[in-house]
């Protein structure tokens, strides 16, 4: 497997080190080139004792930025979820804007924002009475600059959207883009809208791109659930 050159390598340690909350090893930046480029084209193969079934399986490399395992981690989180959504007798579509951060704060204001729904739900007090999931939405624009959303699809009776415009103001300074009441016919399509940012953007990332992104963001998590279990 051919490396990254030297001016590459440089270019993706010097960003990685201007980071904050981002803990990495030179090693972690080759180790993870050279598993996005292999994903799914090694393979093990697996022999069964009791019926002598061989079994061919792809190794992948499970990052969030590769496209391959990006669409099986959504579809996973969708089959997850299918069920407990169609079973939600109120549930509501919340798209929360947030703001523009520096690539080398992105770690710090996701986890501010995170922080910040929290904060919301207990101020509007549906934190202990609602159930949902949310994922974060990363624009990622040249320069260094992402712009960060969050969707949300929850299950409450009702949500006043000036009231958690003005909470969500109050909190973050930003707005609310979206407040809808998800029917019965709409409700697997809102269940996807929220998965598919796992997806959205990886596409069109250079390798160097995916490389900061993995790291930076290893073990963060960018879809998470709250009021039930799965």
């Amino acid at each position: 497997m051919v490396g990254l050159d030297y001016k590459t390598f440089s270019e993706i340690v010097e960003r990685l080190r201007r980071c904050e909350d981002v803990k990495f090893e030179y090693v972690d930046v080759d180790r993870v080139n050279e598993n996005l480029k292999t994903c799914e084209s090694v393979f093990y193969k697996y022999k069964c004792e009791d019926c002598g079934q061989v079994y061919v399986i792809p190794v992948r490399c499970s990052y969030r930025v590769c496209v391959k395992c990006a669409k099986k981690r959504a579809m996973k989180w969708y089959k997850r979820l299918e069920n407990f959504v169609m079973a939600w007798k109120w549930p509501i579509f919340l798209t929360l804007t947030y703001r523009w951060v520096r690539e080398e704060r992105l770690r710090v204001e996701i986890k501010a924002l995170k922080k910040a729904f929290r904060k919301l739900l207990r101020k509007l007090k549906i934190d202990k009475k609602s159930k949902g999931i949310y994922s974060i939405e990363k624009v990622i624009k040249g320069g260094g600059w992402v712009y960060l959303h969050l969707h949300a699809l929850l299950d409450y009776i009702w949500l006043d959207g000036e009231e958690v415009e003005r909470v969500w103001k109050e909190i973050t300074g930003a707005y609310i883009k979206r407040i809808k009441r998800v029917r019965m016919a709409e409700r697997k399509e809102a269940l996807r809208e929220v998965i598919k940012y796992i997806l959205k953007g990886i596409e069109d990332l250079s390798i160097e791109d995916k490389i900061f992104y993995n790291i930076v963001l290893k073990n963060m998590r960018m879809v998470e659930k709250w009021g039930f279990s799965v």
